[in-house]
């Protein structure tokens, strides 16, 4: 995990751990003091003391064919960097663990308590004495595994920008998938160390048209990209409206979805494997993309030699499925010169279950602080809010996602809401340098570039399986067995309600019940639009359902745009809109 820059500087700071000893370890670490139970300070060898902790933090990455940059799993190597190591702990730098634990806890926690980074200490100011091998207690993490069905190679002959410090690029994967594809495991490969992070996408047929543009403005293997892979364009309330008037007119319905995130990897990730029975699903069509972040200070070749993504895929139709999706702030201002700016925003969950959210991780870019996420109760409910994830000082070198305890499941009701909170630091002395020089603060908005900003909770939930619609199906070919189980399934509710409904399925269903009116219900339209927004957007961000939405937040206006629309959409008239949308019922139902 160390790169050459940082291995250059633990000299310097070996002074001050010499000199600050303990006292600087503790407060940095967690709370604990005082040596292992039963053992005095000069008794401390690697095999009964230190080996334990090392094998429990470090040798995920510190191993023969790790991503640490030296093995701490053998006595010898222990013994030769234990400064080095403990020096790391005590500036908080290793291990590598962002989440504050006061929020909550996840699997495969990387937290070091005091008294083991004490105790650490300790024992290379003894001089990291090895001890008996038979002293020795239990055994290293058995690190997860699995067998891929593809092997996809990435990045090699592409020459990292090293007068970057961080190189951001793109690639997109030789793998086509004919029909919907089902990963239930993936591990990314490292081929050279200046590899720090990587994270891999799926894009969908309808988003390929930006990535094969992205693909093509650039020569040489992949292209530039920071943010993401492809650019989200829809990030204003004024974009949103311009693109939702459009579609009601007629036009094309824009793609309203980010890139599915579907894997990741840092320093010390094992392999991603799904539970039996889940899996992410990838469309037929899609294409993979991984973004790889350079570390160009690191060692390394100047020509990467080539890394790759295993993946275990299948087509046989799993239980459940894993949704990842992007709770996000996309309207961000922060002011040049602001050295605290914090944007928040709620959005409300509506199904018919609970959400059940089996990962979270968050994503800032370089003036990102702090970055929080929580259940906030049904209004009415009472009750505190729940932290979910807390990351108290961002680091964008260290992107991941966490997975909730099995004992302790993250799940957000029908009508509880979830938060997200981010704070940046625009200021002058927290500006990129570039040549040598630090750029002058400017205002900054969302973007891709490094210059720009984000603030997204990628949340990944499990949902029972529903097969997707073929490709040139209408939106809604997904609800017929829906709408006929519906009370009313003449009526535009019962398509609104349906969880099997898209997003695309619901506005084209709305887009029918407007132009059967013959668009005498624009007014009522128009007066829920602050509320048919933020239902959209809820859906975009939580799969929440619109249609109990609209009723939950906008009960009265909800009630009249359906009894506007609701004759006209269910008339004889409006069966070729119907029909457009794939819903079925309407005047045969009456």
């Amino acid at each position: 995990m160390f790169n050459s820059t940082f291995r250059a500087t633990t000299a310097g700071f070996l002074g001050v751990v010499a000199a600050c000893g303990a006292a600087i370890l503790a407060p940095a670490c967690g709370d604990g003091d005082g040596d292992a139970p039963g053992t005095t300070t000069a008794e401390l060898t690697y095999y009964r003391d230190a080996k334990p902790v090392l094998d429990r933090l470090c040798v995920s990455c510190h191993r023969e064919g790790g991503a640490g940059p030296f093995r701490l799993d053998d006595a010898a190597s222990a013994q030769e960097h234990a400064e080095e190591a403990v020096t790391a702990i005590a500036i908080g730098y290793m291990p590598p663990w962002l989440p504050d634990p006061d929020c909550r806890h996840y699997q495969r926690e990387r937290l070091i308590s005091g008294a083991e980074a004490k105790l650490l200490a300790d024992w290379a100011e003894l001089g990291a004495p090895a001890g008996d091998p038979a002293d020795a207690t239990g055994a290293p993490p058995v690190l997860q595994t699995f067998d891929p069905t593809d092997r996809l190679p990435f990045g090699a002959g592409y020459a990292p920008k090293h007068a970057l410090t961080d190189d951001y690029h793109c690639f997109v994967l030789d793998a086509a998938f004919p029909v919907d594809t089902y990963l239930t495991a993936s591990q990314v490969r490292p081929g050279s160390g200046q590899v720090h992070h990587v994270l891999v996408y799926a894009i969908a047929p309808n988003q390929l048209a930006a990535l094969e543009a992205a693909d093509a403005a650039e020569e040489g293997p992949g292209y530039t990209c920071f943010g993401g892979p492809i650019a989200f364009n829809i990030t204003s309330e004024g974009t949103q409206t311009d693109a939702f008037t459009s579609y009601m007119a007629g036009g094309e319905l824009p793609p309203v979805d980010f890139p599915a995130q579907i894997g990741s990897w840092v320093p010390g990730s094992e392999p991603l494997i799904r539970p039996d029975g889940q899996a992410t699903r990838i469309l037929a069509g899609s294409k993979i993309v991984v973004q790889v972040h350079y570390n160009t200070l690191a060692e390394g070749p100047d020509v990467d030699p080539g890394s790759a993504l295993d993946l275990r895929l299948g087509t046989d139709a799993p239980t459940t499925l894993e949704v990842t999706r992007p709770v996000a702030i996309l309207d961000l201002d922060i002011p040049a010169g602001a050295a605290n700016v914090t944007m928040t925003e709620t959005y409300p969950y509506y199904g018919h279950a609970p959400l059940a959210l089996q990962t979270v991780a968050g994503h800032m870019h370089l003036l990102g602080r702090q970055i929080r996420f929580e259940r906030v109760p049904a209004a009415g409910d009472g009750g505190d809010d729940e932290c979910l994830l807390d990351i108290p000082r961002w680091d964008f070198h260290w992107q991941q996602a966490y997975s909730a305890l099995p004992d302790e499941p993250i799940t957000v009701a029908p009508g509880e809401r979830v938060r997200v909170t981010c704070t940046y630091d625009n200021s002058a002395g927290n500006q990129q340098v570039v040549n040598g020089q630090r750029v002058a603060p400017r205002d900054v908005r969302w973007g891709d570039g490094t210059s720009d900003e984000m603030c997204i909770v990628y949340v990944s939930a499990v949902k029972p399986f529903t097969p997707a619609p073929a490709a040139d199906a209408p939106p809604c070919a997904g609800t017929a067995a829906c709408v006929a189980a519906c009370a009313d399934p003449g009526s535009l509710a019962c398509v609104l309600a349906c969880d099997e409904a898209s997003l695309g399925c619901d506005l084209c269903a709305i887009r029918a019940g407007l132009r059967c009116s013959g668009f005498t219900c624009v007014g009522k339209l128009q007066a829920a639009g602050g509320c048919l927004a933020t239902c959209i957007t809820a859906n975009i961000m939580t799969t929440s359902n619109v249609g109990l939405c609209l009723a939950g937040e906008c009960g009265a206006q909800y009630d009249g745009i359906l009894g506007c629309m609701d004759p006209g959409f269910r008339g004889a008239s409006c069966e070729e809109e119907r029909a457009a949308c794939g819903i079925a019922g309407g005047a045969a139902n009456e």
